[in-house]
């Protein structure tokens, strides 16, 4: 703690917003107070103000596309995220369908997005939810959601935390320290982040659970390893000339301890692994292209002790090429081609029980896209019937010698303003598999398993790793979106999309060690003299076929709190409340080709929850951000043999959890006005002082106190008899249930 200590120090004077001087920001800061007092002095507050024939009358960050979404800062801080990434992953659901979104800084591509994910929530000024027409401007894909992540201007911050969490069961806990200093001025800026997470662990004496070696040994072997991680990241980057320079790292260290009985004997077993990451990108315009381009590298090793000796070591490097321009004006608006090109190779060398092997990797795949406008809102005949854009896509992949190639076709259509529906089909003879056929081959730690065959709870060696006789699955997917709003003062939006996901030859792994998956792959289960089973093997594996279909939906709602209950709603500056679902229609598959199909959602094969439920809301009362989160899975059945229930079956039972977090900013410093620059107008024209000032986090200290799974509730787990299921007791499933987690961060 003392190298990060002085580490932050160091980066702290480095970075310091007065260490980073930009004329332009300075320039633009004047011009902006320069209005403000004419502003006040105008007589009509409506007029926009003009200085020198120079007029301010857009937003900063913002696209050409309006956003159909837009949250605030206040209503990005009443999440009650850790930092920017949370935020983005709980919109996802609400805003984002399926896929990856694509993420703009500052209205503009950027080479690493997800770099700026480790800033603090109150580092963006507001996100926007962009059209569907704008992911082929920005080379994405039709229906393909688009986040504009409009930052601060100008912003540092240097956060000291430090967390302890533990279970109301006790016997463990975990203790987390991290310490983070970002600034940003423009779209230059700086991030290093440090951090440290030590877990104690749990055994069988903690939770009172009986062990086949008997008492002695309750309060040495492990439920849950004890665990200690270090990690060590940061980002930067800059802006030359119109070119965005990108970079970003992680080192990371993870030691592992655990004893865990395997027979009749007690094992020791330590797992310690260092890795570290680094990537560059870059980012502008030349001939008419907007070039996006990223190049990675990454070295990791491991090494474990104990029941099984084995030392990996594998390292990777990826090139990332990518364009996008306009090719011809249609009447509907652009037509845009985006190209991408990515290259990987891999090396890997494991050594377990003396016996050394190496694998090696390369792989290749071109994508070409085109995005075309067939029509537009307002203009042409067709006008009337809202905007339409097509989104053809054709793909090419060699890797291990194989080639595939895919294609997709994407239709956006927004009929009216606040309504958008997307549908996307595509087909593709590859896929990104590469990396589960290089992974070093090892023994993870034992762990119980419930032996269908012989119905009991046995403790096994899994083999896990890359499976190097993979081949390329063929995949058919089909996806349609529909999502209306914002409506009304309450900010009402919903969306529903329904999936349907087919392949040949697709690539899975085992699940419940049912009686009908280890009849028809008996070489993945070694048995001891006795006939109890010792060792599985979990590698991926080529399967015969698949097919699912679901279908999900999210609501929200922004409750205008003043306006319902005047006397005290003023008070409560922010009410959200999200609501989503999903319920699967279809979920079948062959384990091998030519074998009888199973029905998961009947428990064939292991079984499959059909559907599950999502609840979240999000206060802000005056210094206090609460939120309350809750999740519901239907319960379901894993049969023993397919087609029938049996007494040896699988039953669990339906599960709901709620999580509580409530965080209480201390004595928080007056709020500046808001930023002008950052704030300017709410819709283009509208003058800069007419921004209301917002309150953002500042310097002070922020305590939080988190509790996960509220009501204690655990997985439940029967015999199809009724009987309690050998080795899927309360504590064993979950052993933590309710943890309290009390948090501390200071801003200096």
């Amino acid at each position: 703690m003392a190298l990060a200590w002085v580490l932050g120090v160091a980066i702290s004077a480095a970075v310091s917003p007065d260490s980073i001087k930009e004329p332009i920001h300075e320039a633009a800061t004047q011009t902006v107070a320069a209005a403000m007092q004419t502003r006040q002095s105008s007589a009509d507050l409506n007029d926009a103000v003009t200085l020198e024939d120079v007029e301010i009358i857009a937003r900063r960050g913002a696209t050409k596309f309006a956003p159909v979404v837009e949250l605030d800062g206040l209503e990005i801080d009443a999440i009650g995220a850790w930092d920017i990434g949370e935020v983005l992953a709980r919109l996802q659901p609400l805003y984002g369908g399926q896929g990856e979104p694509l993420i703009l800084i500052n209205g503009q591509l950027v080479a690493l997005p997800r770099a700026y994910s480790g800033f603090p929530p109150d580092a963006a000024v507001r996100i926007e939810v962009l059209p569907p027409e704008a992911a082929a401007q920005y080379g994405g894909r039709a229906g393909q959601t688009v986040y504009n992540l409009v930052l601060q201007p100008r912003y540092a911050n240097l956060d000291v935390g430090a967390g302890l969490m533990a279970p109301t069961q006790g016997g463990s806990t975990n203790l987390r320290l991290d310490a983070q200093r970002g600034a940003i001025v423009g779209m230059n800026s700086h991030q290093l982040r440090l951090g440290m997470v030590h877990d104690t662990g749990l055994t069988y004496g903690d939770r009172d659970i009986e062990d086949a070696l008997g008492q002695t040994s309750r309060d040495t072997l492990s439920l849950k390893p004890e665990n200690t991680s270090l990690d060590l990241g940061g980002m930067t980057s800059r802006t030359i000339k119109g070119w965005g320079l990108m970079g970003n790292f992680a080192l990371r260290e993870n030691e592992s301890r655990s004893t865990r009985p395997f027979g009749d004997q007690v094992y020791d077993s330590r797992n310690l692994t260092r890795g570290g990451n680094l990537s560059l990108g870059l980012t502008g315009r030349a001939l008419g292209w907007q070039l996006n381009t990223m190049t990675m590298a990454s070295l990791n090793q491991s090494r474990q002790t104990g029941l099984n000796d084995s030392e990996n070591r594998s390292q990777s490097m990826g090139l990332n090429l990518g364009g996008s321009r306009s090719l011809i004006s249609l009447p509907a608006g652009e037509v845009h081609a985006n190209l991408i090109l990515n290259h990987n190779r891999s090396w890997a060398e494991s050594s377990r029980d003396g016996l050394m092997t190496e694998t090696q990797s390369d792989s290749s795949q071109f994508q070409a896209r085109l995005g075309v406008p067939l029509f537009k809102s307002g203009e042409g005949r067709w006008g009337r019937l809202g905007t339409l854009q097509a989104d053809l896509g054709l793909s090419r992949q060699e890797a291990s010698g194989t080639t595939g190639a895919g294609h997709s076709l994407g239709l956006s259509w927004q009929p009216q303003t606040k309504v958008r529906i997307s549908l996307s089909v595509s087909e593709s003879q590859s896929g990104d598999f590469e990396s589960m056929r290089t992974q070093p081959i090892s023994y993870g730690p034992p762990r119980t398993v419930y032996d269908f065959r012989r119905g009991e709870a046995v403790d096994i060696l899994p083999l896990i790793g890359g499976n190097p006789n993979l081949t390329a699955p063929e995949q058919k997917g089909m996806n349609a979106n529909l999502s209306v709003g914002p409506f009304s003062a309450w900010s009402l939006s919903t969306n529903v999309s329904f999936t349907r996901s087919e392949s040949r030859n697709g690539i899975g792994t085992l699940s419940e060690l049912t009686e009908e998956v280890q009849a028809l792959l008996p070489d993945r289960f070694v048995r001891g003299p006795d006939g109890r089973l010792i060792e599985v093997d979990f590698r991926p594996l080529n399967m015969g076929s698949s097919l699912n279909e679901s279908l999900g939906g999210n609501l929200s709602v922004t409750v205008p709190t003043a306006d319902l209950w005047p006397s005290w709603g003023a008070a409560i500056s922010t009410l959200q409340v999200r609501m989503g679902f999903n319920r699967q229609l279809s979920a079948y598959s062959e384990l091998l080709p030519g074998q009888p199909r199973r029905d998961a959602l009947s428990g064939d094969g292991g079984g499959r929850s059909r559907q599950d439920m999502r609840l979240s809301m999000d206060a802000t009362i005056r210094d206090i951000r609460a939120s309350v989160n809750a999740r519901w899975n239907e319960g379901y059945r894993s049969r023993r043999l397919a087609g029938v229930d049996s007494d040896g079956d699988l039953v669990r039972d339906d599960l709901m959890i709620m999580d509580l977090r409530v965080g209480w900013r201390i004595k928080p410093r007056a709020p500046v006005i808001a930023d002008a620059v950052a704030n300017a107008g709410a819709n283009a024209g509208e003058s800069v002082s007419q921004a209301p000032p917002q309150r953002r986090r500042s310097a002070g200290t922020e305590l939080s106190l988190d509790i996960i799974n509220l009501f204690d509730t655990r997985p439940d787990v029967r015999l199809g008899n009724g009987q309690p299921a050998p080795g899927y007791g309360r504590d064993l499933l979950d052993p933590m249930g309710r943890t309290v987690s009390v948090n501390l961060r200071r801003r200096f």
